[in-house]
């Protein structure tokens, strides 16, 4: 399947009004984004004053209660829960197929709720992971193709390699059936992380001796891990990946701060960048409980 488009020029068939509400959200979602200053700050001080200090933000809400009881999970779903929440607010507003693009967007939520679950579930052992699976509903559903092979490989990554697969494939769905001039834009976004994971799926079949069939296939790569991860064991390569995927989706979401309006892109950019903002912010708050527990054993 290709996921290049033919970009054109102009905007035909894209009414200026019909992206205005879209527009006006996106804008202020990218005002609430805290700067590297702001989040140094925070990383500073004590757990109460980081906390006091979102009372004006978007978080407030979401954090008030968390104290020096609270547990690392409890923060994460908190902050994620108020990401969500903005996010909802936004798609909202989106027009025809950009509202359906970001919903498919969303569902990386689910997949990374789902793929915690698969692990959690595996550890407890076949018969829990296989209760887990089941009662999925679609597109989650299809993970019940995959039991056999996860427990013939003996690990569930696998498992959840195909969590990913389900997820890129409506996100790849919606991203086709924007208009070309609205798909131009996200074609780096969307292209970058089908690449990473062709790629991965066949590191995958090589560490486990496996043939993970894959039910989409690029036609060309926008990214080539080739040469970046050659020599390197398996999970050496995934993170090292995963971090050059990262670095190279964060510098397209910075590009996008002032670019064309008529398209899905920009709220997209604002999503990538408000969640990175919310693993930052975890990852000050968590480190604060967690001396604070360290202290409290001491």
């Amino acid at each position: 399947m290709s996921l290049s488009p033919k970009i054109g020029t102009l905007k035909r068939g894209i009414p200026r009004m019909e992206y205005a509400p879209l527009s006006a959200k996106v804008a202020w979602l990218r005002s609430t984004l805290m700067s590297d200053e702001q989040l140094a700050t925070l990383s500073q001080g004590d757990l109460p004053t980081c906390i006091a200090s979102l009372s004006n933000t978007e978080y407030g809400k979401w954090c008030a209660g968390i104290s020096q009881n609270s547990r690392p999970r409890q923060v994460y779903d908190l902050i994620k829960n108020c990401i969500i929440a903005c996010e909802k607010l936004v798609v909202r507003y989106a027009p025809g197929a950009s509202k359906k693009y970001l919903e498919a967007y969303m569902l990386h939520w689910d997949a990374e709720e789902i793929k915690a679950n698969i692990l959690y579930s595996y550890r407890e052992g076949y018969a829990s992971l296989q209760g887990f699976i089941e009662k999925l509903g679609p597109p989650w559903n299809e993970l019940n193709k995959r039991l056999d092979e996860t427990q013939k490989a003996g690990d569930a990554v696998l498992l959840t390699a195909a969590t990913d697969e389900i997820y890129l494939k409506e996100l790849i769905s919606a991203y086709n059936k924007l208009r070309s001039c609205e798909r131009g834009q996200l074609a780096k976004f969307v292209e970058t992380q089908y690449s990473w994971f062709f790629y991965k799926a066949n590191l995958l079949n090589q560490n486990y001796s496996t043939s993970f069939e894959y039910s989409i296939r690029p036609k060309i790569l926008q990214m080539n891990f080739q040469d970046l991860l050659k020599g390197l064991q398996f999970n050496e390569a995934v993170n090292k990946g995963d971090e050059t995927v990262t670095r190279s989706l964060h510098k397209w979401a910075e590009s996008q701060r002032h670019n064309d309006q008529f398209s899905p892109a920009p709220a997209q950019a604002a999503f990538y960048l408000k969640e990175e903002e919310g693993k930052k912010l975890g990852e000050i708050i968590i480190s604060k409980l967690l001396r604070l527990k360290l202290a409290g054993t001491t």
